[in-house]
Order: structure tokens, then C-alpha cells, then sequence
């Protein structure tokens, strides 16, 4: 079989736990694996792609191993079309095994027939077996902003600028709390593997593009994965007295010089994140977007209270670009049903 064990720096593991749905729990992050086989089935669709490829084995049989990979939204900006692999094709991959016994890896980087390379996870790598080239659109700064495009300031669409967002203060959770998560099944429990979108903090915090709409006396949020879309309300005269329950909350809007400060309560979802950390409905947050003085980049920052889960608040942060061209794509949620799971003991 050609399949190759392979140590792996740790500046470049997957930061998957939070991704759509944590795959550290399934993957062995730690270790990569090369497969080169033929394409037996494609999948492309969010909130993962996935393919099916024959792998030569010398000692018997061929087998069959499931390529997961990142978004297809995610992996068409890397350059990846539908077209670009068909069925019979023999490519080479890359990336973190499966852990509970499947034929299965969690795949960073992809080879076909050409030669040419892409990175095909949520994280943008270096490529691996050819020179490196231009970094990839979701890894850029935009260009200079025109004297008319700086007139929208924040209203605009803006792309992840590195992978995804980091914990500046992570969860320090109550006794109670640490007993709920321990609970967490993930292969039972995990929202995202029934195309379940979540809440807020985790609704924003995956590394996909984001776009401001201006609508007056509100903001209208859009946020592309699991096409999320949310409404700020900037005035208090036509901000809801009693305002519905949501997965993402009620937002309340205010500027502070250029900045953009949201403060966000009502919301109803069980989860903090992607690994289980439980969440009451008494969480409250607040947001903070501040572009650049040359309005090509964003700072984001999330501050997390939840008096009954967290005994202290919990700060995300991360950081947006402008790239001209960028558009928020539908996400489309679907999951492949071969009759074989990474997610199965």
C-alpha cells in the first residue's frame, strides 16, 4: 500500500477544534499520512468535502479510504472546481488519520493528475510537494481602497485573514459546567454532523467571509457559514422592547469612534463552542469590529459572560481583510451518507 507515516511540525496541526464541527476527537492530529489512490466517489459539499479513493495494498485487497477535507466554499477559493477531479483520476493526499480505526484522514493537502497542488482544509497551508506560490486570496490584505469604496467603511464584505480565531482568555468553567462537558459525546452529541447551525459566539467564530449591510437605523450582519444572518439594532426607538429568544441572540449596535461595539443577550443555544462547553441562556456578550485606518483590515474581538457556566468572562479575537471581489456564498449544509462514518467506534 502506498502510504507513508509522517511527523509533523507542530506550528502546522489543524487548529480543528474550532472548526464546523471539531474533528480533533476523530483525527490524530499529531501524525500525517500520504495516500495515493483513484477516485472512486466525490462530494461536494459544506460543511465538508469529501472523497472516497481505492488505495493499492500489496499484502491483499485494495481498501478504501474516506478523504475528508474543509468547506467547499472554503475549498473552491482555493481554487477547486467540481471539474477539477473525476472519478477514476489517481491522486495524492495528505493529512491526520482517523483514530477510531477507520480508513479515513482528515486531508490538508491534495495532488492530481497535473501536478498541481491544493490545500484543501480550513487552514491555509504551505503546499507540500511543489514550490510555493502566490498565498492564497483568504490569506491577503486587500488592495488599496479606492476614495469611493472608502466611503462604505465597515459596509463590505471582509475574508478571514488567518485560519481561525484564537482564545485570548479560554473558558474557565464553573464545577457544574466542567461536569456537563464531560458528558459531551461528540460522535452523538455534535450539532454540525446534523447540519445544525450554532449559536452565538461559535456562529462567527470559523474562518469564512462576513458582510456588513447598512439598513439605516440597523446593521444587517451576514456571516457565510451555516448562512447565518443577523440584524443590529443602532437605534434605540426602533430597537424591540421584548426581543424573540435566538441561537443568535438579540444585538444591540453603538458606534465608539470607528468602531463598531454590539452588545448581544437573548441568546438560546446549549454551547459556548465546538467541544461541548455548555452554555446557560443567561450568556451575554459584546462585540467589537474595528477596520483599520486605511479600512483594508478588521479586528474582531468577543467578550463571553455567562454567570452560571463561566467564572470569568471568556475573549475571542480574530482578524478580517478586505479583498475586492469577495462575496458571500450560500452555505448549503449537507452531509455524505455512504454507509460508512469516521464518527462510527
Amino acid at each position: 500500500m502506498r502510504l507513508k507515516l509522517l511527523p509533523i511540525a507542530a506550528a502546522l496541526l489543524p487548529l480543528a477544534g474550532l472548526a464546523h464541527h471539531s474533528t480533533g476527537g476523530f483525527y490524530d492530529t499529531g501524525t500525517t499520512i500520504e495516500l495515493t489512490g483513484t477516485v472512486t466517489e466525490v462530494f461536494w459539499r459544506n460543511p465538508h468535502v469529501g472523497l472516497t479513493i481505492e488505495v493499492d495494498n500489496d499484502a491483499g485487497p485494495t481498501e478504501l479510504w474516506e478523504i475528508e477535507a474543509g468547506a467547499w466554499n472554503t475549498v473552491q477559493r482555493r481554487g477547486v472546481t467540481s471539474d477539477t477531479i473525476a472519478i477514476g483520476d489517481e491522486i495524492r493526499v495528505a493529512g491526520a488519520p482517523a483514530t477510531r480505526g477507520v480508513k479515513a484522514i482528515w486531508t490538508s493537502h491534495m495532488q492530481i493528475p497535473s501536478g498541481k497542488e491544493f490545500t484543501i482544509s480550513d487552514r491555509a497551508y504551505p503546499p507540500r510537494w511543489t514550490e510555493p506560490s502566490a498565498a492564497p486570496p483568504e490569506v491577503s490584505a486587500g488592495a488599496a481602497v479606492t476614495e469611493a469604496e472608502a466611503a462604505e467603511g465597515i459596509f463590505r464584505v471582509w475574508s478571514s485573514v488567518r485560519g481561525f480565531g484564537g482564545g485570548i482568555e479560554p473558558p474557565l468553567l464553573t464545577a457544574e459546567a466542567q461536569a456537563l462537558k464531560d458528558q459531551w459525546d461528540q460522535a452523538v452529541d455534535d450539532p454540525g454532523l446534523r447540519c445544525e447551525a450554532p449559536g452565538m459566539p461559535n456562529a462567527i467564530l470559523n474562518p469564512f467571509p462576513i458582510q456588513f449591510i447598512d439598513e439605516g437605523d440597523r446593521i444587517r450582519l451576514l456571516i457565510e457559514e451555516w448562512d447565518g444572518n443577523r440584524v443590529i439594532y443602532m437605534d434605540p426607538a426602533t430597537t424591540p422592547a421584548n426581543p424573540p429568544v435566538d441561537r443568535l441572540g438579540h444585538s444591540v449596535g453603538r458606534w465608539e469612534g470607528n468602531t463598531l461595539v454590539v452588545e448581544i443577550d437573548h441568546v438560546s443555544w446549549p454551547y459556548l463552542d465546538a467541544q461541548g462547553t455548555p452554555m446557560s441562556d443567561a450568556v451575554t456578550m459584546i462585540e467589537r469590529f474595528t477596520p483599520s485606518d486605511d479600512e483594508t483590515l478588521m479586528t474582531y474581538q468577543v467578550i463571553v459572560t455567562d454567570p452560571m457556566y463561566l467564572t470569568a468572562p471568556a475573549v475571542w479575537q480574530r482578524s478580517y481583510a478586505w479583498i475586492p471581489g469577495t462575496e458571500v456564498k450560500p452555505f448549503d449544509c449537507a452531509h455524505r451518507n455512504t454507509g460508512r462514518s469516521v464518527y462510527e467506534n
